[in-house]
C-alpha cells in the first residue's frame, strides 16, 4: 500500500501516491520512503534536508510547546520546532523528550554512561543514571537516580520542572514510606536510556 496527499480542489496529487508512510499532526506532515523522512508544514512547504527519523508529538500542543525529535543523515539527534527550525542542534547520539515537559534526556556520546537532562533551549539541568516517570492524570513527577556533585548516585523525586521534592534511599523505600501516595504512583515505567 502506498500513500500520498491530494489537493481537495484539483484532486491532483501534491505529494505523489508512492510513499510508504505518511503521518500528520496539527502543524506538520512526515513522509517516509525507505530510510528517508521528509518534513512538510500543512501548506506542503518542505523543510530542507532529509532525515533518518522524525517523531511528531502524540498530543495536541501549542505552537510554542510543539517539538519534533529528528535524526539526521549523520546519525545525530536534534529537535525542530513546528516550522522545521532547529531548537537543539544535531549533536546527540541519544535524545528523547520527556512526556508533557520541556525536558529531554540526551547523551552526546554513547560510550559515556551518564545521560543528561536538558531543557528545550539546550541548558543543562542534571546528569542521571536512571529515570522513572510517574503520571497521575494532571501531575507529572519523576523518580530519578541523579549523579550528585561527588559523582555519587542519589534517588530523588522531581517535579516536571526538575525541582527536587524528596530524597530517599531507593524507589522502593519511597513507595513504602508514602503508603497513601502509592496509588497515585502505581503507573511507574522505566524510560529506556539505551534507546
Amino acid at each position: 500500500t502506498y500513500y500520498g496527499v491530494i489537493d481537495n480542489n484539483t484532486l491532483l496529487p501534491v505529494i505523489p501516491i508512492k510513499q510508504e508512510y505518511i503521518k500528520s499532526s496539527n502543524y506538520n506532515i512526515v513522509v517516509r520512503n525507505g530510510t528517508n523522512n521528509e518534513l512538510y508544514d500543512l501548506n506542503l512547504n518542505k523543510t530542507p534536508g532529509v532525515f533518518k527519523y522524525l517523531e511528531l508529538p502524540t498530543n495536541t500542543m501549542t505552537e510554542e510547546a510543539y517539538t519534533i525529535t529528528a535524526k539526521n543523515e549523520q546519525d545525530k539527534y536534534g529537535v525542530l520546532n513546528y516550522k522545521g527550525e532547529v531548537l537543539l542542534p544535531f549533536k546527540y547520539d541519544y535524545l528523547r523528550g520527556i512526556f508533557n515537559t520541556d525536558l529531554y534526556t540526551v547523551q552526546e556520546n554513547k560510550t559515556d554512561p551518564k545521560v543528561s537532562i536538558i531543557n528545550k533551549s539546550g541548558v543543562f539541568q542534571f546528569d542521571i543514571k536512571g529515570l522513572y516517570m510517574i503520571n497521575d492524570h494532571n501531575d507529572n513527577y519523576f523518580i530519578a537516580q541523579l549523579y550528585n556533585s561527588e559523582n555519587k548516585i542519589e534517588n530523588v523525586l522531581l517535579d516536571k520542572k526538575g525541582n527536587t521534592l524528596y530524597k530517599f534511599q531507593s524507589r522502593a523505600s519511597f513507595l513504602k514510606s508514602h503508603p497513601s501516595d502509592t496509588q497515585k504512583f502505581d503507573n511507574c515505567n522505566l524510560i529506556d536510556l539505551e534507546g
